[in-house]
């Protein structure tokens, strides 16, 4: 039977334990004869040895933390007899110092006893000769003494006197004894009884507190009914009354208490996928209602997000707020791109209005009067992207004026899909927006709340992680709420569908793909009276296809050198996009796929990406044409044991028999996320695409990350999808002929 003893030996000799190198046995029985015996107080372990008691088996993580908990207690130990052996050897140095110093001694001693003895007589001085008179003196006293018998009385006298005062002592020892003990047991009695008046007196406190908590809540419970019974009522108004989601109905009373209550603000950090746009909605419809009736008049609101997102907010937005309905809540989104003096304008005309504002980050830095502005209400979506407030050099303008707009509101709305990041000084960051007061600086917050991690940066120094719970006890009870995919299962679709609807900006992709587009019109125009046949189109279609992932990708004709080239623009908002999710999804512990319909480029210039910025992520691509990192078959059994951290497919090659689901009864790894960059024309293929991840019986809701680019050829494609299938064999997989006229019609607004 191993002992804590042993472990602590074996721990203490070890490196830092990589969770990726634990094996069952006999790592898991030393994590568990050290979880049996652990006496001290910390929350990780405590967590962990409950699990254990409650018949759960542990996960190769925790097992690994266990162990580094011992790794430090064994090299403590270690350190303290380490530090015992060198005293003793300090000891044995001091002592043979003195053994030396003892020797010399007794040397100069023998040395002046010679000396002594060699001097002449006539030196002895005159008291000399009388201490030698005395001593002779006591030599013959001492003889008389002995020859009456004298000193041998006194020596027997003295020795029963001596024996006498043993036998004293003994008895008033013993005498003392018994009093000191009767003082103990009356000691002890008095302890007893102190202890139990206390421990009345605390029970007696505790009751009282218990009454009046008991009060406090019962009248907490009586107004928070009260105010349930009246958001019943109101939500009974609303289009979104039959659509919200139990949890969500949770999260909008508990952001309409905290505002009637007078807190600052809430950070809702619910997992990636559980609609935090649709609860943020639903709440300001009824926050509307509640501030017009406690300040008689609107509120004035803004919502800030990543400049990629803002389109696709504002549509959601713009979605749950039914006008027909609602019938005065207006939404403006703030276009960054357009001059400043306009920008102000609309700004203007929407505070008069009391409109909803949704505006990108990067607007803050042009606009002043968004920064300066008293906003009643401040949102802030994908807050974990404000990483420049952790900047070594000093926080970016970007997290200033963020920061600045927050601290000009009066009550804030903070998102985060992925609160708890890797690095704690990122997580600061929007922590500090959220209240600066207890998240002052990057160093009290790292000290405070976040524990050494498992591996180690560039530098050699061990990587900090928050630690979640502490952060919820010590600083943001009550002012968070947090929700994860497992927690509400039962509330779940069978699939989440996050539609990213991006900007292809200004950039040479925007400007490549105009140029191809209007190359396409015009042939269109000069071939207006000519039969075109739809496969013929197909062709035509894709060049933009290609483009809106990867202008590289596509080949043209160049006069000049009289051959095929592909365009030298490497700009893609589409793979800039997946690439941040990759970041975060795996930052968060998933694994992804990486999804393009039927073109290769694109995945291997993503691989590229992802391997240049993120060195420590483990990318494998199934193309059909690349077998770097072994077989289809291969990728797919490395992906299911979690060594394949991003995987990214062309869906032409890998749409069929794959299994790439989360599976734990089957094995580790596996995905619950799919990005996908473009969508075929055929819905069957889609879903046959999408079903790689979800298949039954499967242990979490898939969820699929849709990038569409705005006003391109993706909204083409996608109203082909919602047509029948008929009707595409019809128009785009026949050779039925059209007129270029025709097409255009056809084409015109969806390309």
């Amino acid at each position: 039977m191993t002992s804590k003893q042993e472990v602590l030996e074996w721990a203490g000799k070890q490196k830092f334990i990589d969770f990726t190198k634990i094996r069952v046995i006999p790592h898991w029985e030393y994590a568990k004869v050290y979880l049996e015996t652990y006496e001290g107080d910390t929350d990780i372990l405590l967590n962990i040895r409950r699990q254990l008691s409650d018949g759960n088996s542990l996960s190769a993580k925790q097992v690994a933390a266990v162990l580094n908990f011992a790794r430090r207690e064994g090299k403590a130990e270690m350190a303290g007899a380490t530090k015992i052996v060198s005293e003793f050897k300090l000891a044995t140095q001091k002592t043979d110092t003195i053994k030396e110093e003892i020797a010399v001694a007794e040397i100069q001693k023998d040395e002046i006893s010679e000396f002594v003895d060699a001097l002449p007589k006539e030196f002895l001085t005159e008291d000399l000769k009388q201490l030698g008179q005395q001593i002779a003196d006591l030599e013959r006293s001492l003889k008389d003494f002995k020859s009456q018998g004298l000193l041998g009385q006194i020596e027997s006298d003295i020795k029963q006197n001596v024996q006498v005062e043993k036998e004293i002592r003994e008895e008033v020892r013993k005498r003392l004894q018994e009093i000191e003990d009767e003082r103990t047991g009356l000691q002890t009695v008095y302890n007893e009884a102190n202890q139990h008046l206390l421990n009345l007196t605390n029970e007696l406190n505790k009751a009282k507190l218990s009454y009046q908590d008991s009060l406090k809540l019962a009248a907490a419970q009586q107004k928070l009914d009260i105010m349930r019974k009246e958001l019943e009522d109101l939500r009974k108004q609303w289009s979104w009354t039959d659509k919200i989601l139990p949890y969500q109905w949770d999260d909008v009373c508990y952001l309409i208490g905290a505002f009637r209550t007078g807190k600052p603000g809430v950070l809702n950090a619910n997992e990636m996928g559980l609609g935090k746009t649709a609860e943020f909605a639903f709440f300001y419809s009824l926050f509307r209602h509640y501030f017009y009736a406690e300040h008689g008049r609107l509120p004035l609101s803004v919502y800030a997000t990543k400049k990629s997102l803002v389109h696709s907010t504002y549509k959601e937005l713009k979605r749950w707020f039914n006008e027909d309905e609602i019938k005065g809540i207006p939404i403006i989104k703030l276009d960054g791109s357009i001059p400043v003096k306009q920008r102000e304008m609309i700004l203007e005309y929407a505070i008069q209005l009391n409109a909803l504002v949704v505006v990108n980050y990067d607007a803050f830095a042009t606009t002043p009067l968004l920064r300066k502005t008293k906003w009643d209400l401040y949102a802030a979506d994908e807050v974990h992207k404000l990483r420049g407030g952790a900047n070594p050099t000093g926080p970016t303008q970007i997290f200033n004026n963020a920061k600045e707009a927050a601290n000009n509101s009066e009550f804030k709305v903070l998102l985060s899909g992925s609160p708890i990041q890797n690095n704690p000084r990122e997580m600061w960051c929007y922590l500090n927006i959220f209240d600066e007061d207890k998240f002052p600086d990057p160093k009290s917050f790292m000290s405070e709340y976040c524990f050494g991690w498992g591996q180690k940066d560039s530098m050699g120094n061990p990587i900090l992680n928050v630690s979640w719970d502490l952060l919820i006890d010590r600083a943001l009870k009550n002012k968070v709420i947090r929700r994860t995919k497992k927690e509400v299962r039962p509330d779940l679709p069978d699939k989440i569908i996050d539609i990213r609807e991006i900007e292809m900006g200004t950039g040479c992709q925007a400007q490549t793909y105009q140029m191809m587009r209007d190359y396409l019109m015009v042939w269109l125009d000069k071939n207006a009276g000519k039969a075109i046949a739809g496969k013929c189109m197909l062709d035509k279609i894709n060049k933009l296809r290609q483009i809106n992932q990867l202008p590289a990708s596509m080949n043209y004709y160049d006069e000049d050198l009289e051959q095929k080239v592909k365009f030298d623009c490497w700009e893609s908002v589409k793979l800039d996009e997946a690439q941040e999710l990759v970041e975060e999804l795996v930052g968060l512990g998933e694994q992804v796929i990486v999804v393009s319909s039927q073109y290769n480029d694109p995945i291997w210039e993503f691989e590229r990406r992802i391997n240049q910025f993120f060195p420590n992520m483990t990318t494998a691509t199934i193309t059909g044409k690349d077998t770097t990192h072994g077989t289809t078959g291969e990728k797919e059994q490395a992906f299911q044991q979690g060594k394949i951290d991003v995987l990214i497919v062309n869906a032409m090659t890998a749409g069929e028999g794959l299994n790439l689901q989360k599976f734990p009864d089957q094995w580790p790894g596996g995905a619950s996320h799919m990005i996908i960059l473009d969508e075929w024309w055929n819905p069957e293929f889609n879903v046959q695409m999408q079903d790689r991840i979800w298949r039954h019986p499967y242990a979490e809701v898939p969820e699929y990350h849709i990038i569409r680019t705005i006003g391109s050829v993706d909204y083409f494609v996608l109203e082909k999808i919602e047509m029948k299938n008929d009707m595409i064999h019809g128009i785009m997989e026949r050779n039925e002929l059209r007129n270029g006229g025709e097409w255009k019609s056809f084409l015109e607004g969806l390309i």
